[in-house]
């Protein structure tokens, strides 16, 4: 018990230190409820058991250390269920203090059946790792153990019959359907409770979580219980005695342990607290590359459209748009409707409109076809793994820096005919054949989020200047990182 009450207290205090650091770990509220075969796994020795079927329903808490890995605990409820089939016969030797003999009492069960229910309150406390496959999908994996706690534990028995007899050796006796003797038969539906004790068990969780919102999944998975401890405090009951005390078949002699089985399916929600990491893109690994951008791509304005709106609602579209020193391409599909919404207006419904809100109109489209791309030299955080073993990629973009890409992405998707080159640059540590890996490598990284945003392949060339042409001598490790870098440039015509 001393062990518990430890487990418990440092489940507790996880709980806490986990919410305390939360704003700056990834961490899950992990709901869910589930169902499938939950049983009491036991074997009489008269007989069978037969596995039954049961459900859970959990609230865990996991705290991630590191972009994969973490520790989880929670609380839950487990109910499960098994039946027994007792079929022959048991004899105890008992003593008859008239005659002051021992005899043999015989108890024949005849297609005895009873139900097993419990329910069990769980402390989990195990480990889980997750993996991004996209932006939408992520797979989650935990194992551990739990301590369950008896909340209802009964059995009751639904069909059968118990004959008693007695044989007495010294006279070659055999007494039977004497009642007044205690020896008869007995068809009483027995009910009551077990005398349980908490028990152990180690379980496995695996699932996807499907994101259908930053702060919100929906998860759906699979998970095994298995009991390693005994159930049941003592097996030294007879099932059934001359007194016509019955035990149940969990607390009887007829079994020697009685152990938690489950396996099933469940679903649920998934909510985050902190910062969602970014999902990888390749198996890449580097240290801190920057991002540079020469030159500018220019934004076409889109068709118009052939739209009925009045000049009151246009001007009132430019009215609302922001001013070009608060302007940027978040605010760019604003811009188009009134780009748009305004083409589509006949002359003198344009005329209509005041002239200062058509000039901010004109201005404003001026501005983002004349506009450059913004220059990314904040970095790149993408780590670097030295003595070139590509084993630990956990780097990823800043949420600044995908805007970034997400911008350039923009760009290339409204210029089709533009094209950029990605180069990827290193320091001087390695053979050049080494550092010609490292660059190239750098150089998908970024290609592979432009495509992801929508640019298309055939608009981006890809090349490594390895450590030719530094920004900085290679002689210190922070000049070093300024090397290892990734620059793009607008193809000129």
């Amino acid at each position: 018990m001393k062990n518990i009450k430890t487990v418990v207290a440092a489940a507790l205090g996880l709980l806490i230190v986990g919410q305390v650091s939360a704003h700056d770990n990834y961490n899950y509220l992990h709901i869910n409820a589930g169902g499938g075969l939950h049983t009491l796994r036991h074997n009489p020795e008269l007989g069978s058991s037969t596995p039954g079927f049961g459900g859970t329903f959990n609230a865990n808490y996991i705290h991630f250390f590191g972009k994969h890995s973490g520790i989880g605990t929670g609380v839950g409820l487990s109910y499960y269920q098994s039946r027994s089939k007792i079929e022959g016969m048991d004899v105890s030797a008992e003593f008859d203090t008239y005659n002051g003999q021992y005899y043999e009492y015989r108890m024949i069960y005849t297609d005895w059946k009873e139900t097993q229910r419990a329910l069990d309150l769980e402390i989990p406390l195990g480990y889980y790792n997750r993996f991004d496959f996209n932006d939408h999908t992520s797979f989650m994996a935990g194992i551990g153990g739990k301590f369950c706690f008896p909340f209802y534990y009964r059995y009751e028995v639904t069909d059968g019959e118990i004959e008693t007899k007695g044989f007495y050796p010294f006279k070659n006796v055999l007494f039977e359907n004497i009642p007044h003797h205690g020896f008869g038969f007995d068809d009483t539906k027995y009910s009551g409770s077990n005398d349980r004790k908490p028990a152990f068990a180690i379980y496995l969780d695996l699932g996807l979580n499907h994101w259908i919102k930053d702060n919100l999944a929906i998860y759906w998975g699979l998970y095994c219980n298995y009991g390693l401890t005994d159930l049941i405090k003592s097996h030294k009951q007879a099932l059934y005695d001359k007194d016509a005390n019955y035990a149940g078949v969990h607390n009887s002699n007829q079994v020697d342990k009685v152990r938690l089985l489950a396996v099933g399916a469940k679903i649920g929600v998934t909510i985050p607290f902190g910062k969602k990491p970014e999902p990888e893109v390749s198996d890449t690994v580097f240290v801190k590359d920057t991002v540079s951008l020469e030159d500018q791509l220019v934004l076409q304005t889109p068709d118009t459209l052939a739209a009925d709106s009045s000049w009151i609602d246009v001007a009132d579209m430019i009215e609302k748009l922001p001013n070009w020193d608060r302007f940027n391409y978040k605010n760019k599909p604003a811009l188009e409707e009134a780009t748009k919404a305004f083409a589509a207006l006949s002359d003198s419904a344009k005329a209509e409109i005041p002239e200062n809100l058509r000039d901010k109109l004109l201005g404003l489209n001026t501005k983002v076809a004349q506009s450059t791309i913004p220059n990314l030299e904040s970095s790149l955080k993408i780590k670097h793994s030295y003595g070139f073993a590509f084993s630990s990629s956990d780097g990823h973009f800043t949420n600044e820096q995908l805007e970034y890409m997400h911008f350039i992405a923009d760009c290339l998707k409204m210029n089709p005919q533009a094209k950029i080159s990605v180069i990827g640059y290193t320091c001087n540590i390695g053979s050049e054949n080494q550092n010609e890996v490292f660059g190239y490598d750098r150089a998908i990284h970024v290609r592979n989020y432009l495509v992801r945003y929508g640019a298309f392949e055939d608009q981006i060339e890809m090349d490594t200047r390895t450590f030719h042409n530094p920004v900085a001598p290679n002689n210190c490790e922070e000049n070093r990182s300024k090397n290892r870098r990734t620059e793009i440039n607008l193809i000129k015509k």
